[in-house]
């Protein structure tokens, strides 16, 4: 019994430490690939938006931040209607973030309206894309990052807008 314990004993500690080796290498293995999954959920992003519909045109700006299952969206800008007439828009969009199969979807939860946004519904309708309208589901969209200081959001595989990487700005 003592010479088994010894044999078992001496055994251990010659693999001891290629096995204290490899449990770090795993550790800081699986530390990175948490840390670059992280990294790829979280999004702070902005883009210059110009959208041109039923002869009205947005111009503005879109930020984006969000993590792994919500965000915040801030668009702020201007339409032009063909009178010429100006409307300022500026809204937030409080959205969730999830996967359904293969399929990215994003959800605008609730919407807050600046007492500085002047435009008619009927035309925002008509210009600005519905996520940022009312409560609705946008699926099949990812966000692919180019470089560590852009990303390109797609929608159903097709560029839907540019992104570049910044700290957003306070209100």
């Amino acid at each position: 019994m003592i010479m088994s314990f010894l044999k078992n004993f001496c055994h251990w500690r010659t693999l001891r430490v290629p096995l204290l080796c490899a449990s770090i290498f795993l550790c800081v293995v699986i530390f990175s690939v948490n840390e670059k999954r992280s990294h790829q959920n979280n999004l702070i992003c902005k883009a210059n938006l110009q959208i041109d519909s039923h002869h009205s045109i947005f111009r503005g700006v879109v930020e984006y931040k969000s993590g792994l299952t919500d965000g915040i969206a801030n668009l702020s800008g201007y339409v032009v209607t063909p009178d010429k007439r100006e409307y300022t828009v500026k809204r937030t969009v409080l959205f969730t973030r999830a996967n359904h199969g293969i399929s990215p979807v994003w959800e605008s939860r609730r919407i807050t309206v600046s007492n500085e946004e002047n435009a008619p519904t009927d035309i925002l309708q008509a210009v600005i894309p519905v996520f940022y309208l009312k409560s609705a589901e946008v699926d099949d969209v990812d966000v692919v990052p180019l470089s560590p200081s852009a990303y390109l959001i797609l929608k159903s595989g097709v560029p839907y807008l540019y992104c570049n990487t910044h700290t957003l700005t306070t209100r």
